[in-house]
């Protein structure tokens, strides 16, 4: 399928958009899930990292 479009005289050819729909869409799952391992993994250390300070502090306390 050989379509084109004029804009200004000049003429542009149209590209079929379906396979590139296609693949953003099996992509996005694939995205959400890494977003989400990312975020998960991040918070987990942001609160072993509290957790230790608190540790620290309390230990700090006592002596």
């Amino acid at each position: 399928m050989n379509s084109s479009a004029q804009v200004y005289g000049r003429e542009f050819r149209v590209r079929d958009l379906g396979p590139v729909l296609a693949a953003l869409l099996l992509s996005l799952p694939l995205a959400t899930v890494g977003t989400g391992l990312y975020v998960s993994g991040t918070s987990a250390v942001r609160t072993a990292a509290y957790a230790a300070e608190i540790t620290r502090l309390n230990a700090a306390e006592e002596v």
